[in-house]
C-alpha cells in the first residue's frame, strides 16, 4: 500500500498496522474514553476494530490513521474517515486517549484529515455522528466548521456536516 502519512505541526498520522493493537486496546479498551460509545472494548473487539480499519484502507483507499505525537512518537489515538456500509456519505471520527485530551490534538489531526479528504480524495462533504451528551466532540466538530443538520440528527445523535471549501 502506498504511504498515506499525514503530518501537522505536532502530529504524525500513519495508516494502522497489526502492530498497533496495543494502542487500540489502550484507547478502545479504556472506559473513560469509551463513555459515549457504549463502554470499553475487549481485546478481541479491539483486534476486530483494528482489522476493520486496515481492511477499510485496502477496500476504499482511505480510513483511520493512528495519531502519533511528532516529538516523542507517543501514541495518542485514532482519527480518520470512513464510508459506512450502505451509505454514500463519508464520515470523520476521532478517538483520543484520555491523556491526549485538552491539548488541541483532535482539532489539529481532524483538520489534516478533512484537508486530505477534500484536497486528495475530492470529497465535497464530510459528516460526523456525535452523541448529544458528548459536548467535547461537539465542540471539536464546531471548531472544524461543522454545523448540525437538524433533519438528519436523531434523539440521541447529532449529524454534523462540513462542505469542501471549494464547493460551488
Amino acid at each position: 500500500m502506498p504511504n498515506f502519512e499525514l503530518e501537522t505541526a505536532r502530529l504524525r498520522l500513519v495508516v494502522p498496522t497489526p502492530q498497533h493493537l496495543e494502542l487500540y486496546l489502550a484507547t478502545y479498551g479504556d472506559a473513560k474514553v469509551m463513555t459515549h460509545l457504549g463502554g470499553p472494548f475487549s481485546l478481541a473487539r479491539c483486534r476486530q476494530m483494528l482489522d476493520t480499519h486496515i481492511t477499510h484502507w485496502h477496500v476504499h483507499g482511505f480510513g483511520g490513521w493512528v495519531v502519533l505525537e511528532r516529538g516523542s512518537a507517543a501514541t495518542l489515538g485514532v482519527i480518520g474517515l470512513k464510508l459506512p456500509q450502505d451509505s454514500t456519505q463519508v464520515e470523520i471520527g476521532w478517538l483520543l486517549r484520555a491523556t491526549a485530551w485538552g491539548h488541541g490534538y483532535a482539532i489539529e489531526g481532524a483538520q489534516a484529515v478533512l484537508n486530505y479528504g477534500f484536497d486528495t480524495l475530492g470529497l465535497k462533504r464530510v459528516a460526523a455522528q456525535i452523541a448529544h451528551h458528548n459536548r467535547a466532540s461537539l465542540a471539536v466538530a464546531k471548531k472544524l466548521g461543522m454545523t448540525i443538520d437538524e433533519l438528519e440528527s436523531t434523539e440521541t445523535m447529532w449529524t454534523l456536516l462540513v462542505d469542501s471549501p471549494d464547493r460551488a
